[in-house]
């Protein structure tokens, strides 16, 4: 896995291909490491358990997410003068 630092948060992606990793208490354990969102494949994410799906992060949304909205995400979070706004994530 890769992991970028935005602020005090982690934004992870990755080629992952097992949605039996993608337990709740592992999803959790991410999140207590500082991470704010985890980027999964598509065909990944639909097979990984509705419970795991379910997770929200600290602003609400969903903590996994389809790493095709990955740059639209980023895109969203940068204001004008181009710092990073976690509560887009």
């Amino acid at each position: 896995m890769a992991a970028e630092t935005i602020s005090l948060h982690c934004v992870g992606w990755g080629l992952f291909n097992d949605p039996t990793e993608w337990s709740v208490n592992r999803v959790r354990k991410y999140m207590f490491r500082s991470f704010i969102a985890i980027y999964l494949p598509a065909a990944l994410l639909k097979d990984v358990s509705e419970s795991s799906r379910a997770v929200l992060n600290v602003n609400g949304k969903p903590f996994l997410r389809d790493l095709r909205s990955f740059t639209t995400d980023v895109t969203n979070a940068l204001d004008n003068d181009n710092y990073i706004r976690i509560d887009d994530f």
